[in-house]
């Protein structure tokens, strides 16, 4: 009978699995994915020469995956090169988001920005996107986007457009709207607390990516040895950005905020419009804007309970034999 750790460690890397992404012993421990306990770095370690574990897991290259499965796009040993070769991609576009910032940051109301999905993972390809995370100030939530969106798509950098390093605004939220408790799915929802804890800032005012992580504590308990990653802020220095404080709060802000939203809601495709506020997956109002109509959370988690089940039963299957 495997212990809760052992259980714990499986479901970690079955997780990682489902997504080609075979994990390291301190990946395994730091993501650990709902253990009973928060377990130490030592007591993971030790786990992994048990019996029952040997069993389910393999290791090569110093990571380690499921051994095999029929969920799994990719299983078994040999991942190592794979997620070199999908570091050296997340790197060439982490410089890429990062020259982009210059611009970013100059946007009024824009007070934080940062990478989620395979980009904070370090786990993409040529074509994956760079997703984004952009944090406003209450009050200017649609003019920023209006702003950041734009030249990114007259220069042809959006999904759809672009086949490489395509960037990809699909989640805006006012600093007063930080908790995304109420995002959760019933039943469980391990992405959204991965996605959470992993988010990679590149662009952090005043540190509101610690109140990020201060206000979502129900994803510390799912992941209890994550820590978020932490970027150094750019310097702000010029007049404008000294004046963006007073400026976001100015009735010329909010009439231009008023006037971006009445663009953009007569803009939106229709999928957007029969989707928006009907669930979690696209919200539309002030406060958030959230296009994520091929949200997958749901699948995820079910992909995962099946699999966690088909490894339980093989252990049942291999040990009465």
């Amino acid at each position: 009978m495997p212990t809760p750790l052992e259980q714990a460690i499986v479901r970690t890397a079955a997780w990682f699995s489902m997504f080609e992404t075979p994990v390291t012993v301190f990946e395994l421990w730091k993501w650990m994915l709902d253990p009973d306990r928060a377990y130490s770095l030592e007591e993971t370690h030790a786990a992994l020469d048990g019996t029952w574990l040997r069993e389910k897991l393999v290791e090569a290259d110093g990571v380690w995956t499921v051994a095999s499965s029929p969920l799994l796009p990719q299983g078994g040993a040999g991942g190592g090169p794979l997620r070199r070769e999908r570091f050296l991609d997340a790197t060439r576009k982490f410089k890429k988001l990062r020259r982009a910032m210059r611009f970013v940051r100059l946007v009024p109301g824009v007070v934080g920005v940062a990478a989620g999905n395979t980009l904070a993972w370090w786990n993409t390809r040529p074509d994956s996107d760079i997703d984004l995370l952009v944090v406003t100030r209450p009050g200017t939530i649609w003019l920023a986007r209006l702003l950041v969106v734009t030249p990114f798509a007259l220069l042809g950098k959006r999904p759809g457009a672009a086949s490489v390093d395509p960037f990809c605004f699909s989640f805006f939220v006012t600093t007063d709207a930080l908790d995304f408790s109420s995002l959760r799915l019933d039943g469980g929802d391990p992405y959204l607390a991965y996605w959470t804890r992993s988010l990679v800032p590149v662009f952090d005012r005043g540190g509101v990516f610690d109140r990020l992580s201060n206000e979502n504590r129900w994803a510390r308990e799912v992941l209890p040895n994550a820590r978020p990653s932490r970027r150094p802020s750019p310097s702000l220095s010029s007049p404008l950005l000294r004046s963006r404080r007073s400026w976001g709060r100015s009735f010329v802000a909010a009439t231009l905020d008023r006037l971006a939203k009445s663009i953009q809601l007569r803009r939106f495709p229709q999928k957007i419009r029969d989707r928006m506020n009907v669930d979690s997956h696209v919200i539309v109002n002030d406060r958030m804007l959230k296009f994520h109509e091929n949200d997958r959370r749901a699948e995820y988690r079910d992909k995962l309970n099946d699999l966690c089940d088909s490894l339980e039963h093989s252990s049942r299957t291999v040990s009465s034999s």
